[in-house]
């Protein structure tokens, strides 16, 4: 029996994380993860599943930091410096790019595009994103002895819950873009 919201999960996908940050998410998630998602379906899954988007067709890479996404076009020469003169210049494609980042984020056919959430339960330890109440749900009818107790789930129904559904880029300058992690609250 889970009798406190700040009771750790010993199993599953979220090992580690409380029963309150699993049923409430946060508005705060961990910037690295969110770099590392992003830097993983934009150059590394992504260069598959791009052929579908032709705007894209004319980008090397993408470079991704912390808080911003770098367009680097398609290089003339490689064996030159990757300056502006020795590459395609893109421009503003906010649109393309987010429409591209957030397909991952919706359900999609035969869950072939990897979502965050899938990402995140390939770490060694997952960080809290958006909240997922329906897994605590499923652990109480699935897994031998956990059950939440009634103060918990009374505890649990008076919190917010942060959905994550996707990202918002909004274009700098100079192929540059900043992006910030988009919420449903509950």
């Amino acid at each position: 029996m889970i009798n406190s919201v700040n009771k750790q999960l010993q199993f599953g996908q979220y090992r580690g994380l409380t029963v309150k940050e699993i049923y409430q998410g946060t508005l705060n998630i961990d910037r690295v993860l969110l770099r590392g998602y992003l830097d993983y379906i934009l150059n590394k899954t992504g260069l598959d599943s791009r052929e579908y988007f032709p705007e894209l067709e004319l980008i090397e890479r993408f470079d991704v930091t912390e808080n911003t996404i770098t367009v680097v076009g398609e290089i003339y020469d490689p064996q030159q410096p990757h300056t502006y003169e020795n590459r395609t210049i893109l421009g503003n494609n906010e649109k393309v790019i987010s429409t591209f980042i957030n397909q991952h984020s919706n359900d999609n056919f035969l869950g072939v595009l990897e979502g965050l959430r899938t990402y995140n339960k390939l770490l060694n330890k997952p960080c809290p994103i958006g909240g997922d109440p329906e897994y605590l749900e499923w652990c109480e009818r699935n897994v031998q002895g956990f059950q939440l107790s009634t103060n918990c789930r009374k505890e649990l129904e008076k919190l917010s819950i942060a959905r994550f559904v996707g990202f918002q880029l909004f274009y700098i300058g100079s192929e540059t873009y900043e992006y910030a992690p988009k919420f449903s609250v509950e």
